[in-house]
């Protein structure tokens, strides 16, 4: 589904507030895994000036504290921004250098730890400066990918390893934040559709 929708009922007129956190910076996706414990994808503010660099971010599933960061690189706007949850419960998200990873965790909320558990090179698909502006899992397994400079393209997976293909738009349309996927395809609005 596209972001933001949804076939399931919302919390209602009697929702509550459970837990909250001011985890240093702004969070704009928060995922719930299979073990409970929360995960989120931030912008911290560090350093002067306020650098922003995205985060991913363990909370603790009662108390919204935060339990562990792993900041990853920084790079366009977008990029640490969107990501998803995988079937392992690894945040799926593009970063600054121009990969995507997979971060996961382990250790519960006793012993927790982030790591990158994949990163997925996309060097030789991305020219100098362009950054991904959104990524998501078709129904086939792959990854689809976006960038500010107007490349589409996917990752699947072939006998254990990465496999890339990439296609670039014409000259002068461009892609921001519009990837959508559907169970019987994956639609890419440009400035030019």
């Amino acid at each position: 589904a596209s972001p933001d929708s949804t076939p399931y009922r919302g919390p209602g007129r009697r929702a509550r507030l459970a837990a909250s956190t001011v985890p240093g910076g702004a969070c704009a996706t928060t995922f719930l895994g299979w073990d409970g414990i929360p995960l989120s994808l931030c912008t911290q503010f560090v350093g002067p000036g306020g650098v922003a660099v995205p985060t991913v971010t363990l909370l603790h599933p009662r108390t919204a504290a935060v339990l562990a960061r792993l900041p990853l690189s920084k790079g366009g706007v977008l990029g640490g921004v969107y990501g998803y949850l995988d079937a392992a419960g690894r945040v799926v998200v593009a970063d600054g250098s121009g990969a995507i990873v997979r971060v996961g965790h382990r250790g519960g909320i006793r012993a927790p730890r982030l790591f990158v558990d994949q990163r997925i090179s996309l060097a030789g698909h991305l020219a100098a400066g362009d950054a991904i502006t959104g990524l998501a899992p078709d129904f086939a397994g792959r990854i689809w990918f976006v960038s500010t400079n107007g490349v589409v393209g996917t990752v699947s997976t072939v006998q254990g390893k990465p496999r890339i293909a990439s296609m670039r738009l014409p000259r002068g349309e461009q892609l921001g934040n519009g990837l959508s996927v559907r169970p019987t395809g994956v639609s890419v609005l440009t400035t030019h559709a």
